[in-house]
């Protein structure tokens, strides 16, 4: 089996003393080292630093700012740290690949908000054709209508009342008459 060494690094303080680096062995019962092939750090990045060797590392994690880390760079000969602040410098230089995705995501997001107007204007249109449609729908209907009452006037010896038409008492006294409304 070989060595496995895991560190934690934590934004919170896991225990309540001072110490911000633990290192933790598998022991039994008794005390006695079971392993040396389990080894577990923990490191609290909230507690006060103590000058060790790990507190450039620890600065290194609580960097906010690229002011910080240019501070850092100045401070340190540690090349570990170096390194990484080369390698989050490097990350931060790929601005034009983070631009490029925002500007990606503009253009869905904006994509999105046209086509939600579009179903919105389209929903609006079709209910304004659709009204349009029932209104020449009953506009039809009310002629037909018309057209099958003149007639059984005509059937009926009504024929004197036609032009009366135009009067709405009439129109619903001879639509009551031939069956056309049912009052």
């Amino acid at each position: 089996m070989k060595r496995c060494v895991a560190i934690s690094i934590l934004d919170f303080n896991l225990t309540e003393d001072k110490q911000y680096h633990k290192t933790y062995l598998l022991r039994d019962e008794e005390g006695r080292l079971f392993s040396n092939l389990l080894e577990l750090h923990v490191i609290e990045l909230n507690k006060v630093l103590m000058g060790q060797t790990i507190d450039e590392w620890i600065r290194f994690f609580n960097v906010k700012t690229e002011g910080d880390l240019d501070m850092l760079r100045m401070q340190t000969n540690n090349a570990g740290i170096l390194e990484a602040i080369k390698e989050v410098e490097h990350m931060s230089l790929s601005r034009w690949a983070k631009a490029q995705y925002e500007e990606h995501m503009k253009r869905v997001m904006d994509r999105k908000a046209e086509d939600a107007y579009v179903f919105d204007r389209g929903v609006e249109r079709g209910i304004e054709q659709g009204i349009e449609q029932g209104i020449g729908r009953g506009r039809q209907l009310e002629k037909e209508n018309l057209i099958k009452l003149i007639s059984s006037m005509n059937a009926g010896g009504d024929t004197d009342k036609v032009a009366q038409l135009d009067d709405p008492e009439v129109l619903l006294a001879m639509q009551r008459k031939y069956g056309m409304i049912n009052l």
